[in-house]
């Protein structure tokens, strides 16, 4: 289950966020409903840790994340708006990759995602690049890579935006599917997806939860029913009150043939059976009236995990692997031995002799200031991949 409580977010002057609680049931379909600038990304961001809250706190699966982030994300898989895919690696060694940062047991990684792959209908291209997939192939490869882990949880960031209407279809039926044995929160600017997918919504708006309802509640509050109430009170205290109530719409107030009463015709939500049990009884006390309602008519085998060592093993290979897959490894490593060999001359200029140990001295400030360069550019090219979702998301310290 995830519970939210009082989450807000700030940045700088503006609130992105505001006092955003409710909770995600076990092994339902919670669909996150509101427009384009609700604050739907930023809120999944900070129930996956990527960011963290201004103030309030999250519980994954009782677990609160501020205190237990690491064990909080193992039990989290999340897919970000846009997939965070190593457009060089392929489909394979990419769920491999996300498989060793997620602390699956080695042994078992290959059958992992042998599984992951028959799911999420990925078994004929995965020995493709990521980077030659179409993008319904690579949203289905974001939705596998949440899954490495067996998490029990599922955050997926409007998975079917930018698909064509029968990419659309795949992905809603994958959903369903995984609807049956994961906690799935997702969100969405469409109603009609969240319709035909949930059994509870909320609706953000202006990044406030404007509405916290099932999918059955907000149908019957589409429709309205008109009843005729005869109640001992002022008319203007009447009114009052019923603004108040559950499913109240408006009240009509006509001639009352009794002294004393106020008659009216009352709108309410639902339909005339569900009407019925929004029937109130009002009696005035003092300067105000009280209400006293009426009667009505596939997981993980568990074994040893893999260590730290092996999970940042994991990352410093890719890296380093992506890193000469264009020219800009090569132009780096071209510089470094230009600048070192001329350093090299100047050092037997000035000394009339080669010393291998102030060479290397002189290498080690070299590397010193090449080495932000570098890491600037990694961490670059993840943001701009949103490859960053991916680590941060990961029970790994980086």
């Amino acid at each position: 289950m995830i519970e939210l409580k009082s989450i807000t977010k700030d940045y700088g002057r503006l609130r992105a966020v505001t006092d955003v609680s409710f909770t995600c049931p076990d092994g339902r379909i919670t669909g996150l409903l509101g427009v384009n600038g609700a604050g739907k990304t930023t809120l999944l961001n900070i129930v996956t840790g990527c960011m963290p809250p201004t103030s309030g706190s999250i519980q994954i699966d009782g677990l609160d994340l501020k205190e237990n982030g690491r064990d909080c994300r193992r039990h989290l898989g999340y897919l970000p708006e846009k997939p965070p895919l190593y457009d060089e690696m392929t489909v394979r060694d990419y769920l491999t990759f996300v498989c060793r940062l997620r602390e699956v047991e080695k042994a078992g990684i290959r059958h992992h995602v042998d599984n992951i792959l028959e799911l999420c209908g990925l078994g004929d291209v995965r020995n493709r690049l990521l980077g030659h997939l179409s993008k319904g192939y690579r949203q289905r490869a974001g939705i596998a890579q949440a899954l490495c882990g067996d998490p029990p949880v599922l955050i997926l960031d409007e998975p079917t935006v930018g698909l064509d209407p029968r990419q659309v279809v795949e992905i809603r039926e994958l959903i369903r599917t995984l609807g049956k044995d994961h906690t799935v929160l997702f969100s969405s600017h469409m109603l009609t997806e969240v319709q035909s997918l949930c059994r509870k919504i909320v609706i953000l708006h202006h990044g406030k939860v404007i509405r916290e309802e099932t999918l059955s509640e907000l149908e019957k509050e589409g429709r309205t029913s008109e009843i005729r109430i005869s109640v001992r009170a002022e008319a203007r205290q009447l009114q009052s009150v019923l603004r108040d109530l559950p499913g109240f719409r408006k009240l009509q107030v006509l001639e009352s043939t009794t002294e004393g009463y106020t008659e009216g015709l009352l709108t309410v939500a639902g339909d005339t059976d569900a009407a019925g049990e929004k029937l109130f009884r009002l009696r005035p006390a003092a300067a105000s009236a009280r209400t006293e309602k009426g009667n009505a008519g596939g997981s993980l085998p568990p074994g040893d995990r893999t260590g730290g060592g092996e999970r940042m093993t994991a990352i410093w290979r890719r890296e380093v692997q992506s890193y000469f897959t264009t020219a800009t490894g090569y132009v780096y490593i071209g510089i470094f031995l230009l600048i070192s060999s001329i350093l090299f001359q100047l050092q037997i200029l000035q000394t009339r002799s080669s010393d291998l140990l102030t060479f290397l001295g002189q290498m080690s400030y070299l590397w010193m200031l090449l080495s932000p360069v570098l890491t600037m550019r990694l961490m670059a090219e993840e943001k701009q991949k949103q490859t960053d979702r991916l680590l941060l998301s990961s029970p790994v310290s980086l």
